[in-house]
């Protein structure tokens, strides 16, 4: 690892968890689709019963890419070259005029389907999923919910979701009120953290921009905001941010954004789509502003912090555990003076 890149950021390996590589409605029944995650090329296929399936690209058999061409059969995706058949499992069922090898095989990464993303379980020593992603309520009004997807950002995972731990910057940055809060006691088990925040000092302000929420974070690539209160009359507004790598250094950002009206909501729907129609243009002029400092930031392992910061050190804390190894250079990175 070179040395500015030990700068701008310590771990060698990509961290352990699920990650998004499509939204749902990305993908029909029937259609393959080829990615690249992870450093590596991919391939995803929705069967024509609807499962999601992300497999290794090259048919062990002279090495054509599934996702040039390849077909899918049923539950099974067929290679364009000479027409090997595979089934959800990676084992070849069929070879024209001959009997399927037994040992012919693909790898199939662990895939599930959560809240509209299509995600994938990423872990270099090869385990196998060590926990299962949650399920949250459906919005009943579609017009209400929206997608967006941002490529070829130059950061990592772990700075992205730090944003929800980084309360200062909302209002430095993306001039938004300054926030006060802490760790919800929602926070379970070792993969998911919560934080409440709300407005600093609402309790003692009639403004009519003040608003409460949380973050949480479930695992090293979702993170999900939910936020309530006087801009957001009887309504939860939920932004949830997902960052895939790419490759070391590079990644994705998908977003779904809604607003979640409560049952006493008197606003009408023509009124509701008004408040939406603002989300998906804020919530890219905030991530515009933020690729700014994101792509040119050193990491420090050690930062000299203020009381207005927010909890980033119990976020940086938290999500050490989804590395294998830890730091590659740790002494590389130094200490703020």
């Amino acid at each position: 690892m070179h040395e500015t890149d030990a700068n701008r950021f310590p771990y060698a390996d990509f961290p352990t968890g699920w990650f998004a590589i499509a939204a749902s409605h990305e993908i029909g029944a029937g259609e393959v689709k080829p990615l690249h995650n992870f450093g590596v090329d991919l391939v995803l296929y929705r069967t024509e019963s609807g499962q999601a399936v992300v497999t290794d690209p090259y048919c062990p058999h002279l090495g054509a890419h599934l996702g040039y061409g390849g077909k899918v059969e049923g539950d099974s995706i067929r290679c364009p070259f000479h027409h090997w058949k595979f089934d959800t499992t990676g084992r070849c069922t069929s070879v024209p005029f001959a009997p399927a090898p037994a040992k012919a095989r693909l790898r199939i990464w662990p895939t599930a389907e959560h809240n509209d993303m299509i995600l994938v379980w990423y872990d270099a020593q090869g385990r196998a999923p060590l926990w299962e992603m949650p399920d949250f309520e459906q919005t009943l009004a579609p017009e209400l919910q929206g997608f967006a997807t941002y490529n070829d950002i130059k950061t990592y995972p772990q700075e992205i979701l730090e944003n929800g731990a980084d309360w200062l910057h909302f209002n430095t940055i993306h001039t938004t009120r300054q926030l006060e809060g802490g760790i919800d006691p929602k926070s379970h088990g070792d993969h998911t953290l919560v934080f409440w925040f709300q407005t600093k000092g609402m309790d003692n302000d009639s403004a009519m921009d003040h608003f409460r929420g949380e973050v949480a974070y479930y695992g090293p690539g979702y993170a999900r905001n939910l936020s309530w209160g006087k801009p957001f009359p009887n309504m939860t507004v939920e932004n949830s941010v997902y960052a895939t790598p790419v490759d070391r250094g590079t990644l994705q950002i998908r977003s779904m954004h809604r607003i979640v009206p409560s049952a006493d909501n008197q606003v009408p729907l023509d009124g509701l789509k008004q408040i939406f129609a603002g989300l998906g243009p804020e919530i890219t002029r905030q991530l515009e502003q933020d690729v700014v400092i994101w792509e040119k930031k050193a990491y420090f392992a050690q930062p000299m912090l203020a009381a207005s910061d927010g909890p980033i050190l119990k976020y940086r804390k938290w999500y050490q555990q989804f590395y294998p190894n830890g730091p590659a250079q740790s002494a590389a990175i130094g200490k703020v003076a």
